[in-house]
């Protein structure tokens, strides 16, 4: 009996000790992990203007990672959730007109291959490229035979916007600070808010992920937000929430747009009234 009430206060005294230490362990990942995705954020907002290229900051907030991104062309930001569902409903449709025009120059190809073998056999000669014969009977024969303008464009408009890649992929910045990272152990995304969801976007909970995880791969679809900075020195209105594993300390990250600043808040603050901003 001495020697298990021996060993009880001995384990009784390190649990004592440990916790504290692994109390204050979480809480300094947490300020670590808010001073690093403000510091990057901060250096992507600079780095826009310099580089006059846009980027973002993407979360990923069911992994715990993040990232930052350069746009290849030009990138687009809505002031609220409707006109990005409006817009992403317009590229919908622009894809899918754009797929009809490709499979319609495949046919016209297709009949311009045709045509040109039956003026082959006609003239006993193989035909220019483009369907017609030396001797202006291609116009003629192009018409009955329904050619014509055989040269539709392969591709739809060239209005392809917000495409973005990760920093350091086919010879953009390459940094170590914009290299993909993880939340320090202990720490997660509680939830991210800009303009465009109007409502805090948060991770799935664990009954929507093991559904999502039994879908194809390439159906599955991870909560990721971003923050985008514009070469004009814009910092998108942003609020990033970090917590801890048990949801009890939460460090907010606020953006001031137009000057580029992030600010750590201890504690979940609202998302700012955005009709302040449009009085500034």
């Amino acid at each position: 009996m001495i020697e298990v009430i021996i060993v009880v206060s001995l384990l009784a005294a390190l649990l004592a000790i440990s916790v504290p230490a692994l109390k204050a362990s979480t809480g300094a990942n947490l300020r670590q992990a808010g001073s690093e995705l403000a510091s990057t954020l901060r250096y992507t907002y600079q780095e826009a203007a310099l580089t006059n290229v846009s980027m973002r900051m993407a979360y990923d907030l069911d992994n715990n990672t993040w990232w930052v991104e350069a746009a290849d062309g030009e990138a687009l930001m809505f002031r609220n959730r409707d006109e990005r569902d409006a817009f992403s409903e317009f590229m919908e449709k622009k894809r899918e007109s754009d797929e009809r025009v490709r499979e319609e120059a495949e046919r016209r190809r297709a009949g311009a291959k045709n045509e040109q073998q039956i003026m082959q056999e006609i003239f006993g000669e193989l035909a220019p490229e483009g369907g017609a014969p030396s001797g202006g009977m291609g116009g003629l024969l192009g018409g009955l035979l329904g050619g014509g303008a055989t040269g539709a464009a392969e591709r739809g408009g060239e209005f392809n916007p917000n495409e973005f890649r990760p920093v350091g992929e086919q010879g953009q910045l390459d940094d170590d600070v914009f290299k993909p990272r993880e939340l320090p152990s202990g720490v997660r995304f509680l939830g991210v808010w800009t303009p465009q969801y109007e409502e805090i976007l948060e991770p799935m909970d664990e009954f929507t992920r093991e559904a999502m995880l039994e879908q194809d791969s390439e159906e599955r679809q991870w909560t990721i937000a971003y923050t985008h900075a514009f070469p004009g020195g814009y910092l998108e209105d942003s609020v990033v929430y970090l917590t801890d594993d048990d949801g009890n300390s939460v460090i907010s990250l606020t953006v001031e747009p137009l000057l580029g600043r992030v600010d750590l808040v201890y504690g979940q603050v609202d998302p700012p009234d955005l009709r302040d901003r449009e009085q500034r």
